[in-house]
């Protein structure tokens, strides 16, 4: 799988015009085509938080990629192949384990919310309400430019994550800093059908963060998905029914679970 998506990537990529073309399709399920678009609140998130990343891919570009289409900016680009190797190989874990027919979708860690659009699109529905999650601003970090010199820079995750759903068109979502989810928690529509939370909760987050809330909004038909740090195993299982191990990582599991 993953080596086919690597190549869609490419294919995707070599056929993108930056200039006038802000949107790019693919089949990912049941013959249906889903269509994205890219802008620039996504690559400024991921060049924030996925720096490593970007930088590892700069040099494919120039000599892969711009060899064969001057068309497509380097910004595109890493949206692009963020998408089909970091959110199409997350989508694909889960799709096994998502339920058929939620009413209701909670997303703790949103990040720029490309997972969430793919199940807006897979579901297809005008009643399917969507809670996310996201930090307001992020966290000053030191970011250094090769020289001597370094430059602290801070970004807006949640408002860059509204804007994304924004721009690819979907509705009946709800953006909650943490602070604000947790006040407003008994505004939420009950029950929540399904939460996800990958590399956030029970991974960044110890248990306790958000396990209260989570109480409140759910029962015994909620599903949850979520990465546990190695660090939170036993802790977990003390609160929550592991029904599934989806697959094991270097330094969490991911499980698909309920509420004891």
């Amino acid at each position: 799988m993953y080596k086919e998506l690597q190549e869609l990537c490419q294919l995707r990529a070599l056929e993108f015009n930056s200039d006038s073309n802000r949107f790019f399709s693919e089949i990912l399920v049941n013959q249906k085509s889903f269509t994205f678009n890219i802008n620039e609140f996504s690559s400024e998130w991921i060049k924030f938080y996925k720096e490593e990343f970007v930088n590892s891919i700069n040099n494919e570009f120039k000599k892969t990629i711009r060899n064969h289409n001057l068309n497509i900016n380097f910004d595109d680009y890493i949206v692009i192949k963020y998408f089909y190797l970091w959110v199409l190989v997350d989508f694909f874990e889960i799709l096994p384990f998502v339920p058929t027919t939620p009413s209701s979708i909670l997303n703790i860690g949103a990040g720029i919310g490309y997972l969430d659009i793919i199940l807006s699109k897979l579901y297809s529905s005008s009643t399917l309400n969507y809670y996310l999650i996201e930090k307001e601003t992020s966290e000053n970090e030191l970011h250094y430019d090769g020289s001597e010199h370094s430059m602290k820079k801070m970004i807006l995750p949640l408002m860059l994550l509204s804007k994304n759903f924004q721009e690819n068109k979907i509705q009946n979502a709800f953006f909650y800093s943490p602070n604000n989810f947790k006040e407003n928690i008994k505004n939420i529509t009950k029950p929540i059908n399904f939460i996800i939370s990958l590399r956030s909760y029970c991974y960044l987050y110890a248990i306790d963060e958000y396990y209260e809330e989570i109480k409140i909004i759910s029962n015994k038909d909620t599903f949850l998905i979520v990465d546990v740090h190695i660090d939170y195993t036993n802790e977990f299982k003390n609160k929550f029914i592991p029904l599934k191990q989806i697959k094991a990582y270097k330094t969490f599991t991911r499980v698909l679970a309920k509420l004891k």
